[in-house]
Formats: C-alpha cells, structure tokens, sequence
C-alpha cells in the first residue's frame, strides 16, 4: 500500500515550483529587455547613419524580436517545464539540497503508490523524516534572486548607455529608438528640422480623379539642399521632384492624382515626413431630379410628383 506525501512535503513542493517558475519569468523578461534594448539601439545608431535602406530597417526589427523571444526560451522558458509534477520537482530539490538525496524522491514515490518491499512502519517514518527535513529548507537559497544578477546587470547597462546618448541632442536617439521598437509605423524621421504640411488640412485629404493638388509644407530649421517631395500610387514607382520656395520657410509642389489614391512625403535635409496619403474619389454629379409640382387651386389638378435626368421645370403658371 501507498504512504501518503506528508502535508508539509506537498506544501514545499509547491512552494519551490512556484518560486522556480518565478525566477525563469523574471529570467525570461530580463533577457527579452537586454536582446530588445541591444538590438533597438544597434538599429537606431544604423537609421541615424543612414547605413542602411529603409525597406531594410522594419524588417531588421522583426528579427531582432523574433531573435528575443527564442534567446528568452532558451534560457527561461525551456525550463520551466523540467518541474512539471512532483517527482521532477524533488529531483531538482535534491540537486540542490544534497541532504535530502534519495529520501525526498523516494518519499514521492512512496506518495504515488510505489512498492519497494519495506514495512509501512518504515514508509510512515520516512515521510515524517522528509517533511520535518523540508519545513527547514531555505527557498531563498535554494533560489537565490542573485541568479538574475549578470541579466540585471546587463538591463541596467543598456539603459544607462541609451539615457547617456540620449542626452547627445545631434543623434535623436529616443526617437529613433522609437522607429526601431514599433516596425512598419509610418513615423517622421527625428531631426532638428521641422516639416509641416500646411496644405492641404488635413494631410490626408479627399481629392478628385483627373485633378491636380497643390500640396504646402512649411520646414523650420537649417536645411542644406533642395526640398523634395516624394509621390508613389499604387501602379508607379515613388518618384521625387523639388518642391519651390514660396517663402523663407514654406516649400509648394502641384501633385498630379490620377484614377488612384497617391501617398506623398516631404524630405528637407535629414528630415522626412510621415507618409500621407490622397485619396481619389470620383467627382460628385447629378443622377436625377424630384420635382414635386403643385398645380393653382383654380386648376383642380393634383399634386405631381415627377423624377427625371434633368432639371427643367414644365407645370401650369402659378404652380
């Protein structure tokens, strides 16, 4: 017959599963942060550089969280698992708590209905012997939280590099960091200078098919070289043309839409603009005309109501 596990045994099981998978949670989301905040970095000094196409960077981020979450398995989640039902769970307690060796799994295994040819004097002795040895186990020690301290260390680092080049105005690291972190957001790229569409308002507009548009951007800092716009629709290639200077500071450009919406962008200097977009819709027109015609009293006619493609009104004089 089975001996069953003492209370106390159940209690430190439990406890220490709870805290292991703890550990590797926290292991896990220490080492997501240190692969996350490397590999946002790494791609935002490339972005500032301009070491790289644009096309490439979304993607490059991507992989960089897809790389994260496999470095955060291998390390962490993998392991959580090896503690999966009682007897794995006092094998890792014995590998760390060499005085229980072969008694505290032996007592599990007694729990579960094992024989091993022994009295039941023996079975219950061993189970009270286990249970009075695990009521003294330190779980902090066994677990140490120290064990996360090299994926701390790196956190913190990373970190403190990222707060210290944040404060270098030139590299609008934060902002770049921010492209890096949120892959195919359609954000402007961080600069000193500034660009504004001022018309139209909105940005994003409705417009004709067949019809032209004169797209307005102010830009506000040192610009070195032409101001350009660039224009892609969904049948063409983006193509860039130089934008005229109206005044000190705004920039204008006539845009050609065609039977499709167009996206356009403004580039001044190292900065670009967020993409907009121009939404072609047909031209509003007439489909047909109510007329509702009301004859003089004097005629006695009825009322008419009458629905034509055109609008010319024929009626008796006074309706």
């Amino acid at each position: 017959m089975n001996t069953p596990l003492h209370a106390t045994t159940v209690q430190a099981l439990n406890a220490f599963r709870a805290r292991r998978r703890r550990l590797l949670g926290l292991r896990a989301v220490l080492c997501l942060g240190v692969i996350l905040m490397g590999t946002w970095m790494l791609i935002a000094l490339l972005d500032r550089a301009w070491f790289m196409p644009e096309g490439l960077r979304p993607w490059l981020s991507v992989m960089g969280y897809a790389g994260a979450l496999f470095l955060a398995w291998q390390v962490a989640w993998r392991h959580v698992g090896a503690a999966r039902d009682e007897a794995e769970t006092a094998r890792l307690i014995e590998a760390a708590a060499p005085e229980l060796r072969e008694s505290l799994l032996a007592a599990v295994e007694l729990g579960q209905g094992k024989e091993r040819g022994d009295s039941a004097e023996f079975r219950a002795q061993l189970q009270e012997r286990v249970a009075e040895s695990v009521s003294r186990l330190d779980l902090t020690k066994l677990l140490p939280i120290r064990s996360l301290k090299p994926w701390l260390l790196g956190l913190s680092g990373m970190i403190a590099v990222v707060v210290a080049l944040s404060f270098v105005p030139s590299l609008h690291l934060p902002g770049f960091m921010v492209r890096a972190a949120v892959p195919f957001a359609n954000l402007s790229r961080p600069s000193s200078v500034k660009i504004a569409i001022t018309q139209p308002q909105p940005a994003n507009a409705l417009v004709p098919f067949a019809s032209e548009l004169e797209v307005v951007a102010e830009v506000i800092g040192l610009v070195t070289g032409p101001v350009l716009i660039e224009t892609q629709s969904a049948v063409s290639k983006p193509r860039r043309t130089e934008m005229v200077s109206s005044l000190s500071t705004r920039y204008s450009s006539v845009v050609a839409i065609g039977q499709g919406d167009v996206r356009y962008r403004v580039l001044a200097g190292d900065a670009i603009s967020p993409w907009h977009t121009l939404s072609a819709r047909a031209r509003p027109r007439v489909i047909e005309f109510v007329k509702t015609i009301v004859p003089p009293a004097y005629s006695g006619l009825p009322e008419q109501q009458v629905t034509e493609e055109q609008g010319d009104l024929e009626a008796l004089e006074g309706s």
